[in-house]
């Protein structure tokens, strides 16, 4: 089993590309986010689904300003372009742990009447997967990662690999 330390290390070694802002943490950011990974997926050329990744991020981002927000402190997103052409998706904000993360990825969750509360659950939907870590000093990071091309799969450490088991 890989540490987060670890696991990011590893990371670092297959990155392509890697793009990061703070935003404040208000409902006017999550526009923000949007426009700036479109214009950062569309300069890399990412052959991934950009509307998608646009979508994940918009709902990432509005779950750590509806839940994440403390005084002072700003969120951050970082998107990480993997050699194997996945996008990483991390947003952090200032708040530790994440009750119930399972609860809010459940199928069941997601009763038709319900308006809010589904942004995981869309995530999942769109093929993401989602995890989220402790950051050392403050707070956490909700991560999503998403396949760019149909070869693209998951290896043992979380890092993609293409369909001939290579990085």
């Amino acid at each position: 089993m890989t540490t987060v330390a670890q696991h990011l290390q590893n990371a670092d070694t297959h990155t392509v590309h890697e793009w990061a802002m703070r935003y404040t943490m208000v409902k006017r950011s999550v526009r923000l986010t949007r426009i700036h990974t479109r214009r950062t997926l569309t300069g890399w050329s990412w052959h991934g689904d950009i509307d998608d990744a646009v979508l994940v991020v918009s709902e990432l981002v509005t779950n750590a300003v509806q839940h994440g927000r403390l005084a002072g402190h700003l969120l951050a997103l970082r998107l990480t372009l993997l050699e194997c052409g996945a996008l990483v998706i991390d947003v952090s904000d200032p708040v530790p742990g994440f009750p119930n993360f399972a609860g809010a990825l459940a199928r069941d969750a997601d009763p038709p009447h319900r308006e809010r509360g589904r942004g995981l659950l869309v995530v999942a939907r769109l093929g993401g997967e989602i995890t989220w870590f402790e950051r050392r000093f403050c707070g956490k990071t909700v991560r999503a990662r998403l396949a760019g091309t149909r070869a693209c799969r998951r290896c043992d450490d979380g890092l993609c690999t293409n369909s001939q088991g290579g990085p």
